[in-house]
């Protein structure tokens, strides 16, 4: 782990404070404060604060000046949406102009703009997108659906073995199944897998390379000499250390590739298609790497899945419903697959409902304006950092329906049992993967990992919370208390009990296992 720290919060807040007053000067008054959407006014020189879950601080400043704020924090602009209809308008609709990220110095060094989640709008990153969108397409996603029924099978199988560590089984299954996904490799065995935790590090790197510091707001500080500026030699190791590392992985890929195959890992995809695609071969491997431990699914699955353990435990009639379904359309002959998921609406449901009650990154992917703009007679400078509040947004009554803090499947289900259409504005049914040219590009194989291994988890298994040994009462953790993690946020450690829902389930699980190699 690669540690970017090198100055003093003290030292941040003096030299933040004297770069302030210099853009100050410097940048002139341009517009007059009545053409800015209003937001806080904040403090002298540092501007606006907030603390360390600033999506509910939006949303109490929404209710004061509404759905669009603007504001500067350390001297840099940011516009702040707080509703489906602005995120649309200005992300969506005006996508070519919202769809530029803020250079992280640190960033630059570590990864050289080769971070796909985190690249400025330009030629490579147009490539990669477009690299990403085909092969994780709604129907590309389909060539994975072995991948994840298996990674699914084994998840299941041994958390009925032993679900002491269950989380660590949520950590190994994540990351597995986008391995196999993307380098075709066999299942990993263990969360202590070297190459699943190599990768774990690469995305605790990335949090920690864009995690402001001294340096964004005084960059002249990078052309120091090489004894003044540790971290700079640091990131500079760090990116050839990760170049190695993806580069022999991708490698590895090409050297297998033996004629054609029915569906190809995204990496063979990549280097099948290089030509028309036109992405160098350090690119593609960054880009394959990024699919696995970028700003992406291997987040979104690992913790809505832990979500999903606090939900079923704390909303057991949701389990019950959703065990009720798997029963009268599958049965208990059989697991259930992918060829059950038109029938299957309430696990659907599920999925959405867990991606709306726990957005995983609660604000997203920033995005930044290219060029100045207005929207609704407010004016939108150049270089403006636009954040889509997701977690308010999920949050809506008026799509939701009421009672918007608990777990309800329900609100997706129609009179008729059937899953109701998706409003346009929210997507996928919620707002989590974002907006515009930044939303997730693996969205499709996040939805479909959630969906099957919920669906064969729940058609064996109950999950219970753990009695307390002194009071014989269910332990039900905080459903409030998160761990904010840089741009993501989980729920606090706490124990599930894991059981075979009927006498069969656990043999057959196992039968399935060896059945499908």
């Amino acid at each position: 782990m690669f540690d970017f720290d090198g100055l003093s919060p003290v030292t941040l807040a003096a030299t933040a404070g004297l770069l302030i007053v210099s853009y100050t000067y410097s940048s002139g008054i341009t517009k007059s404060k009545n053409e800015y959407a209003p937001g806080p006014k904040g403090l002298p020189f540092f501007g606006t604060r907030f603390s360390s879950t600033p999506w509910k601080d939006f949303e109490q400043w929404g209710k004061k000046y509404g759905d669009i704020m603007y504001f500067k924090s350390f001297g840099k602009g940011i516009l702040v949406l707080n509703s489906h209809s602005a995120a649309v308008d200005l992300l969506d609709r005006r996508g070519g102009n919202y769809s530029d990220r803020q250079i992280f110095i640190v960033n630059e060094y570590l990864t050289r703009g080769l971070s796909f989640g985190l690249a400025n709008y330009g030629d490579m990153w147009r490539k990669m997108r477009r690299a990403g969108h085909e092969c994780l397409s709604r129907t590309g996603v389909t060539r994975y659906y072995q991948v994840q029924q298996k990674e699914a099978l084994i998840f299941t199988e041994n958390l009925l073995r032993d679900s002491s560590q269950w989380d660590q089984e949520v950590y190994r299954t994540a990351a597995s199944g986008l391995l196999t996904a993307v380098y075709d490799m066999p299942p990993r065995e263990s969360a202590n897998d070297p190459i699943i935790l190599k990768f774990n590090d690469f995305h605790e790197i990335l949090i920690s390379a864009v995690s402001p510091g001294v340096i964004e707001y005084l960059p002249w500080l990078q052309y120091l000499p090489s004894i003044m500026t540790p971290w700079k030699t640091k990131a500079q190791k760090g990116y050839l250390e990760l170049s190695s590392f993806f580069m022999e992985l991708f490698g590895s890929v090409k050297s297998q590739m033996h004629g054609a195959k029915e569906n190809p890992g995204f990496a063979e995809f990549l280097i099948r298609d290089k030509d028309r695609l036109g992405l160098t071969e350090t690119e593609s491997a960054w880009l394959a790497a990024n699919i696995v431990a970028g700003f992406g699914s291997n987040m979104q699955n690992t913790e809505a899945l832990l979500w999903l353990f606090l939900a079923m435990i704390a909303y057991p009639d949701k389990q019950r419903k959703c065990q009720e379904e798997l029963d009268a359309v599958v049965g208990q002959s059989r697991m259930p697959t992918f060829e059950d998921k038109d029938s299957l609406p309430y696990i659907k449901a599920t999925v959405r409902e867990l991606l709306r009650w726990r957005a995983i990154s609660p604000l997203g992917n920033e995005h930044l304006t290219k060029e100045d703009d207005w929207y609704q007679g407010y004016f939108i400078p150049k270089g403006t950092m636009c954040l889509a509040n997701l977690w308010l947004m999920n949050r809506n009554c008026d799509v939701y329906g009421p009672n918007i803090e608990d777990f309800n499947p329900d609100r997706f289900i129609d009179d008729q049992g059937h899953l109701k259409p998706a409003l346009s504005d929210t997507k996928d049914g919620h707002a989590s993967y974002g907006f515009g040219q930044r939303i997730c590009p693996a969205r499709h194989l996040a939805n479909d990992t959630l969906f099957i291994i919920i669906a064969r988890l729940l058609w064996s298994a109950k999950l219970s919370p753990v009695v307390d040994k002194q009071t014989g009462k269910p332990i039900i953790p905080d459903l409030t208390a998160t761990i904010v993690d840089g741009v993501k946020s989980r729920p606090l450690p706490f124990d599930v009990l894991v059981t075979p829902r009927f006498a069969d389930a656990a043999e057959m699980v196992a039968q399935t296992r060896e059945l499908s190699g």
